[in-house]
């Protein structure tokens, strides 16, 4: 099992205030640390391949996303 960095105290405060969103705010903030992920894997990309051009980009993406799922159901 994995250790967290976050203390119980603070985890129990980001747990509380999590459960006093409604559903669709819930849904909302999902989506945006989604959008979010996906900006910092570009970011990231473009500061390791500056030269790539959009397709090229794209194809990045799609090896970062499902590389080690497929190496995963290889095996």
């Amino acid at each position: 099992m994995q250790r967290s960095d976050t203390t119980p105290t603070m985890q129990a405060h980001y747990n509380l205030l999590w459960h006093k969103l409604s559903p669709s705010e819930r849904f909302l903030k999902g989506i945006s640390l989604i959008m979010l992920s996906r900006q910092l894997l570009i970011a990231g990309i473009r500061h390791r391949f500056p030269d790539c051009n959009h397709r090229q980009l794209l194809e990045i993406v799609r090896r970062e996303f499902y590389s080690d799922k497929l190496h995963q159901q290889k095996a």
